[in-house]
């Protein structure tokens, strides 16, 4: 009755263990990226191990993988491998170890097609056993606690996440809201305000064109809308300046004459 107790004991722990590096190990950033057709981006290997094995260690876990059996074949000038494999998962504290069986299938055109099936066996199982993601979950958050070492009491408490209220947006008050409108500058149709200005003695045809290539535009048509009224100032105060020149004013006196 002890012994079965005890192993239940320390079956519970290394599944304990196991379950809490689930926890830890939290989203995954995707840093590998395949380039084939629309592309796609992925977890590799090695940024898997590189966390799993910091945990491992912190929970006192080791996993060997052991081959059981590798069928190599040769198909289509390539060579292939069915290969079984048994991980060997052991708390190194108390000593209890499971073994869990997987297998893979690789090619290869050389001689590497075992190792191949080997890391893709080995990959594989260590991604779906410790559920593997790149996404962070949006139901829990995990609040880290002190092992126990007499009792083991390394359960992490799992709490919801509060959901945070979305911000809430300014309402600015109607009169308000109307007099920004009242002040905006007024939008403007640059063409029909250049002939009202040319028309009215305001500007001439010359001045508008030598406001236009100021700015680097060609025509009235190639101007947006917030340089509108700039274009407009400008042709009136060259006009204006225009009217103050001694070729305004040699003009004015060929004309009498």
């Amino acid at each position: 009755m002890e012994t079965n107790e005890k192993n239940t004991n320390v079956k519970a722990k290394l599944h304990s263990s196991l379950t809490n590096i689930q926890l830890e190990l939290g989203a995954l950033q995707k840093d590998g990226k395949v380039d084939v057709g629309s592309g796609y981006g992925y977890i590799s290997y090695e940024n898997l191990n590189s966390e799993l094995k910091v945990l491992l260690h912190k929970h006192g876990i080791s996993i060997i993988p052991d081959m059981e059996s590798c069928e190599i074949n040769r198909v289509e000038k390539k060579n292939s491998c069915l290969l079984k494999l048994n991980i060997i998962v052991t708390d190194t504290e108390t000593g209890y170890s499971e073994t869990f069986k997987t297998f893979a299938y690789a090619e290869d055109n050389g001689d590497k097609v075992v190792g191949k099936a080997f890391t893709e066996a080995l990959k594989r199982w260590e991604f779906k056993t410790f559920h593997v993601t790149s996404k962070d979950s949006k139901l829990f958050d995990i609040d880290y606690y002190q092992q126990d070492n007499e009792t083991h009491n390394d359960k992490p408490t799992i709490t919801r996440k509060e959901e945070k209220p979305e911000p809430k947006q300014e309402v600015k008050p109607k009169t308000q809201q109307l007099k920004q409108d009242d002040d905006a500058e007024p939008r403007v149709n640059l063409r029909a305000a250049l002939t009202n200005l040319t028309v009215n003695g305001e500007t001439d045809t010359n001045c508008v064109l030598a406001a236009l290539k100021s700015k680097g535009f060609k025509t009235a048509a190639d101007v947006p809308e917030n340089m509108h009224q700039t274009i407009l100032n400008i042709s009136k105060e060259l006009y204006k300046e225009f009217l103050k020149s001694e070729q305004h004013k040699k003009d004015i006196q060929n004309g009498k004459n």
